[in-house]
């Protein structure tokens, strides 16, 4: 199963991840002005005019942003499901979950939907999907890449290595 989050994320699911979401809705008047996530959220508010809704694409803080999201959800669907690094892994917002048969995959794509919510993120719908073991797991065009051949009269060419002066 692949399944791919949406880009945008809010702000307040920052303090979430670290701290709960149960927790910082209780204490988001005091004890949560105090916390790390607090702060982060403040600072990522900061940079977009005190926008909630989205972090900046790119900057290498986003990518520690969104794993901080990420590893939160990755806690949740590892209690909840019983599922190991040895059958799931999430590359970024990729999740790839291994599973034993099609009546599991309807339940974990419920779970992952519901994981996700919690966070205000939603399923990509129209890039997931079951696999089985006899689809390729594969894209279209890594497949054509590692057929592709150069005709024999280019793959004679030497090579320049000079550079220009």
């Amino acid at each position: 199963m692949r399944a791919l989050v949406s880009p945008t994320i809010y702000t307040h699911s920052i303090a979430w991840a670290l701290h709960g979401k149960a927790w910082c809705k209780l204490n988001a008047q005091d004890a949560l002005k105090k916390t790390l996530g607090d702060k982060i959220e403040a600072l990522v508010r900061k940079g977009q005019d005190g926008q909630s809704l989205g972090i900046p694409l790119g900057p290498d803080t986003s990518i520690v942003i969104a794993e901080i999201i990420g590893a939160a959800i990755d806690q949740e669907l590892e209690a909840e499901l019983l599922i190991s690094q040895e059958t799931a892994f999430r590359y970024t917002d990729d999740f790839f979950l291994g599973l034993r048969d099609g009546r599991t995959s309807e339940r974990t794509i419920a779970r992952l939907s519901a994981a996700l919510s919690t966070y205000e993120l939603e399923l990509n719908s129209e890039k997931t999907r079951v696999v089985t073991p006899a689809t390729r797991a594969e894209p279209d065009w890594a497949l054509d890449i590692s057929q592709f051949r150069l005709p024999a009269d280019e793959a004679k060419k030497p090579c320049r290595t000079e550079l220009p002066v």
